[in-house]
């Protein structure tokens, strides 16, 4: 014979595990999500470009080279990481325009598209992107972790819309 207690567990431990948050497997992807990030969990791979003048270059600290590393190396973590090869496939384009104290830079996914018009694939921008112009106050470093930041937005929304094949 079941206690008063014991009767109430199984309703109490259903009623809990409804007010749980739901998983990353619970998230509902768009299609419009899917559209943006979604090629099978296929290798990304980095390109960057870094465009400086004035006198405060050096100063910054800030190369093509640093840029292209810190992209690498958030992708080997997400182990999604593949170097270019002349085949299209996904890429994090990451650009930074630098004149004395001025910065302007932007990062954008982009993937291997089907173009009946062409013929074949084309890689083309899917994703609408960061844009930020700003002062970077001679610090590479400030302009390094707004980078990151943005570059770990779309890892994380990669992943996410390919979990199932990754």
């Amino acid at each position: 014979m079941l206690t008063a207690p014991r009767y109430f567990r199984l309703p109490a431990l259903l009623l809990a595990g409804c007010a749980l948050p739901l998983s990353a497997e619970g998230q509902h992807v768009s299609d419009y999500d899917r559209f943006r990030y979604f090629t099978e969990c296929a290798p990304v791979t980095v390109m960057a470009g870094l465009g400086l003048a004035g006198d405060q270059v050096k100063a910054i600290g800030l190369t093509r080279d640093r840029v292209e590393t810190m992209i690498e190396n958030r992708l080997r973590v997400a182990r999604v990481y593949e170097e270019w090869k002349v085949k299209p496939q996904p890429s994090i384009y990451a650009d930074v325009k630098i004149l004395d104290e001025a910065v302007a830079y932007i990062v954008v996914f982009e993937k291997p598209l089907d173009d009946p018009y062409g013929g074949g694939k084309r890689t083309a921008n899917t994703t609408p992107g960061v844009f930020n112009v700003g002062f970077h106050g001679g610090e590479g470093d400030f302009i390094m972790q707004r980078l990151t930041e943005h570059v770990d937005e779309i890892i994380a929304d990669y992943l996410r819309v390919n979990e199932g094949w990754c």
